[in-house]
């Protein structure tokens, strides 16, 4: 995906309404995380997208089929529901038949593994084995990745809770689930229902998030909005899509500098809203019909949301920052990761 396709195909979800629609053309539209060459795959490629452009603007209009699909899915995880927005994606398109989801692999009474989904592209008749994730990876400069004795470049890629990492993620779809189908049970089952998959690929999207500054950087010579410039290292090159999602992180302490504290009485202190799941998938949007001050806190209310999750509870908060387009829309242009100031954490 060209960087004018990944701006073309941003633009399309943002003109969509409905949040649920946002979610599933974020899914299907937006850029990889990594890059599928470097697990010796192939990116999948839609056989028809041009009638995806078309049904996404149609369920905009009508999402009632997608709320009952979704209605379905009671778990709270985040992975579970972007599974489901790709599963209400399969059904649905003329071109694909959904041959199986979910699929598990015993063998001697234990489950060896999952298969995602398996397709077949109606066109080439090929079945195909997808694995999916999405995920949100924060940046740990080096002196913060101390406290957990990283020594890799691909350590610093951490969940917001320090439980994920992403180079743990990218060795289980190397090593174990883009292979199930080639171990010996995997392939024995497989040939046993006839969906022996002639191509296996893995579907990964979601976020880097940046530091907003360098340590070594003061304020008077880098504008505290300004995130840090990604560094150039031989593993983000080859495992990391260059075309990837970005967003930025700070500390609770360094974002009441920014927003509160240096600057009692910013405007744009009022312009953040807090993305709560599934609301991560997709740009945060409202529009003049729904209530602005429903949805987007206040200075203080901000202050005490941030104080509960992130004092409190001590978990990261993700925030969007949005701003007014010439409808009176107002559009997310930025995301930051809010965290406790000992953020990362040793699990």
């Amino acid at each position: 995906m060209t960087a004018d396709h990944h701006e073309e195909m941003q633009a399309r979800i943002a003109n969509l309404n409905t949040p649920e629609v946002r979610h599933l053309a974020w899914a299907l539209l937006s850029p990889s995380l990594i890059n599928e060459a470097a697990l010796s795959t192939r990116p999948w490629q839609d056989p028809n997208p041009d009638w995806t452009l078309n049904w996404l603007q149609g369920l905009d209009r009508d999402p009632t089929s997608l709320a009952i699909h979704l209605q379905q899915c009671k778990s709270h995880f985040l992975g579970s529901y972007f599974e489901a927005l790709w599963a209400f994606f399969f059904h649905t398109h003329p071109d694909i038949r959904l041959l199986a989801h979910n699929l598990q692999i015993h063998a001697a009474g234990k489950t060896l593994g999952e298969f995602d989904f398996i397709i077949q592209d109606l066109g080439n008749k090929q079945i195909i084995h997808l694995e999916l994730a999405v995920k949100f990876y924060l940046f740990a400069r080096p002196a913060e990745a101390n406290k957990l004795t990283a020594s890799m470049h691909s350590h610093l890629w951490l969940g917001p809770n320090c439980i994920d990492r992403l180079d743990k993620k990218l060795t289980v779809l190397q090593e174990r689930q883009l292979r199930l189908s080639s171990t010996k049970q995997g392939k024995k089952q497989l040939e046993a229902l006839n969906l022996l998959p002639d191509e296996t690929s893995c579907i990964c999207k979601g976020y880097l998030f940046w530091p907003e500054q360098p340590p070594h950087i003061t304020p008077a010579t880098t504008p505290r909005s300004e995130p840090m410039q990604p560094m150039t290292t031989t593993w983000n090159e080859i495992f990391i899509n260059s075309n990837h999602l970005t967003g930025t992180w700070v500390s609770l302490s360094e974002f009441y500098k920014q927003q509160f504290d240096h600057a009692p009485e910013n405007p744009e202190s009022s312009c953040w809203v807090l993305l709560k799941k599934p609301d991560w998938l997709g740009p945060a949007k409202i529009t003049p019909d729904q209530d602005l001050e429903q949805n987007i806190p206040d200075r203080q209310t901000l202050r005490a949301l941030l104080e509960h999750h992130v004092r409190g509870e001590q978990r990261p908060c993700l925030l969007a920052k949005l701003s007014n387009d010439i409808s009176g829309t107002q559009l997310e242009k930025k995301r930051t990761f809010v965290v406790p100031d000992h953020w990362p954490w040793s699990t």
